[in-house]
């Protein structure tokens, strides 16, 4: 009977022990995971994110501050010395990263590179499948090698046929980074979308692998103590000959809903390196775009 009421108290004092520490993980999953980014005015800092930013709001003064938003990339550099302060960024997988920042005379790092481990509220990775009412994950890979698909819709059917076009776009649809570069070799319409096709190359023996190929529209403004607003354009489809350039030029086609830039306006591309700092942001005006040519 002791031995009874024993076994009984012990299985009892166990749960109660886990429901303890249950409650204190999920407390804390909230705060554990905020970190810390020191800012100064002479220097960009970098918050490099697994997915693409969809939001972001400063519980400090923005107008104090350079910031540009490219994909998953939000720049900032103070332009004073501020109080410290935070923010949140909310990323296209639903994932809320806290951060606090502070200002710094001195800093020895400008670049804070996230994973989804580091986010305050997890991703949203569960999807349901509507027929068979089970999960699946659905990891956010930025970038991915897709080949023509076997199938022929329209769109695909059209990046085939530019695939086999000759490149006709030149000059100033370029960028070069030591050893890199990444051009525009055309660019076509057709209906309501427009087809870029770029080309990657690399003539160093390190193998150059990017993370994604990000599209904008930038809004000039006029005050010089500001950057411009930007707008993230989504490709409705892409092509990747392949993500890893070794040592030769890859072809890449993405399509986008047409759009037009004028004076105030450009159009800039960015290209990241995965897991490494060979970046590199092409601006495209409208004198570039106005050569797209039928398809």
């Amino acid at each position: 009977m002791r031995y009874k009421q024993y076994l009984l108290s012990l299985i009892g004092g166990w749960l109660a022990f886990t429901s303890v520490n249950a409650q204190t993980v999920d407390s804390s999953f909230q705060t554990r995971f905020n970190t810390k980014v020191e800012l100064t005015t002479d220097k960009v800092t970098q918050l490099i994110f697994p997915t693409s930013i969809e939001k972001w709001r400063g519980g400090f003064n923005t107008e104090l501050f350079v910031k540009e938003v490219y994909n998953n990339i939000l720049y900032l550099q103070p332009l004073t010395s501020f109080e410290p302060s935070n923010l949140h960024v909310i990323t296209a997988d639903g994932a809320n990263y806290s951060i606090d920042i502070n200002y710094r005379d001195h800093i020895t790092r400008s670049t804070y590179i996230y994973t989804i481990d580091d986010a305050t509220i997890a991703p949203k990775l569960a999807v349901i499948a509507p027929e068979e009412n089970e999960s699946s994950t659905v990891l956010p890979y930025p970038t991915t090698t897709v080949h023509p698909a076997t199938t022929t819709p329209p769109q695909k059917t059209t990046i085939r046929k530019i695939l086999d076009e000759k490149d006709f776009i030149v000059n100033r649809s370029g960028v070069r980074y030591k050893n890199l570069s990444f051009r525009i070799a055309g660019i076509y319409y057709q209906a309501d979308q427009l087809y870029f096709k770029c080309k990657v190359s690399n003539s160093t023996n390190i193998p150059y692998e990017f993370d994604y190929i990000g599209f904008n529209i930038q809004t000039r403004k006029q005050r010089k103590t500001t950057t411009a607003n930007t707008e993230e354009i989504i490709p409705s489809d892409t092509y990747y000959e392949s993500t890893t350039v070794n040592n030769k030029e890859i072809t890449c086609v993405f399509v986008l809903k047409k759009f037009t830039v004028g004076n105030d306006h450009t159009l800039v591309i960015s290209i990241v390196e995965k897991d490494g700092g060979r970046n590199m942001v092409l601006h495209i005006t409208d004198d570039i775009l106005l050569q797209a040519r039928n398809i």
